[in-house]
């Protein structure tokens, strides 16, 4: 059974005094280990209502703000315009989105299932049909899996490829047919965040690099030569990973969406949890 984690323990609020100059830029968030540089006030404000939603952010140029109770932003004057801005909406959604998740996952884990009069362990992850499927309904577990398994296909194939003297075209096809089909099993339904689309594209590239053998390296001056990573890829012949995902999801769609396709009416016609929030479904 797969088990849903449990609601996050509370953190008590941390004030935080920040020194913020009238032209001043980039002025490093002040919690230990984040390393967001905020270049205005108004978004060092709007970075710790989304990242640090529990701390307290105090610009001593601008005093003490009152905090919205909707947003949880700390902001001027808390009213009516505020209320109606979009981040101030759109935050909202998130926080009771955060909260409504969080209440089914307290109700979930007090579930229990038995077989035989056995009850069945719990799990925050399994693997189903080659597929991590994560509590979380996130697909992170699903692309760090994926990765392990095209870096051995690849580490396997390519010292191959480079002795028997491949082109770098004849080696893309290869990679492509075998450590691609790998990478992307399962990209034509994954909600990818920009992180694990930077995840993604770096391995991508360093395949290429080793392809058109042109790696990063260090030269006899002491610099680095770093190649365009768009260079490496036009010089393989290859697209980036994006490409290649939205091609998967484009061929998905194409199958069911007919007229007369359950499938893909409802799910055009489905929204996600919390309407207005962040939250993003595999076909946009």
């Amino acid at each position: 059974m797969l088990q849903v984690p449990s609601e996050p323990t509370l953190v008590p609020s941390q004030p935080y005094c920040v020194d913020f100059p009238l032209y001043a830029q980039n002025v490093p968030c002040p919690v230990q280990g984040c390393p967001y540089p905020a270049p205005t006030r108004y978004k060092l404000r709007r970075h710790f209502c989304i990242m640090h939603p529990s701390d307290v952010i105090i610009v001593v140029e601008e005093g003490e703000f009152p905090r919205c109770p909707h947003c949880k932003m700390f902001v001027k004057s808390v009213g009516p315009q505020h209320f109606a801005s979009t981040f101030c909406r759109t935050q909202a959604a998130r926080i009771l989105e955060r909260e409504q998740l969080g209440r089914q996952a307290m109700e979930a884990c007090k579930l229990v299932f038995y077989v035989d009069e056995v009850p069945i362990d719990t799990v925050t992850e399994f693997k189903y049909l080659g597929r991590i499927l994560s509590a979380d309904d996130r697909d992170d577990a699903t692309v760090s899996f994926n990765i392990k398994k095209a870096n051995q296909a690849w580490w396997g194939m390519y010292p191959i490829l480079r002795r028997d003297g491949a082109n770098a075209h004849t080696m893309a096809h290869f990679y492509l047919a075998v450590v691609q089909a790998k990478l992307l099993f399962g990209s034509e339904t994954w909600v990818l965040t920009k992180r694990t689309l930077e995840r993604l594209e770096r391995f991508h590239a360093r395949c290429a690099r080793c392809i058109a053998h042109r790696p990063i390296r260090r030269l006899s001056d002491g610099s680095w030569e770093c190649p365009h990573t768009n260079e490496v890829l036009d010089c393989c012949g290859l697209s980036s990973i994006a490409t290649y995902i939205a091609k998967r999801k484009t061929r998905l769609l194409d199958r069911y969406a007919e007229p007369h396709s359950t499938l893909y009416q409802q799910c055009i016609m489905s929204t996600p949890v919390g309407s207005g929030a962040r939250h993003q479904m595999w076909w946009n």
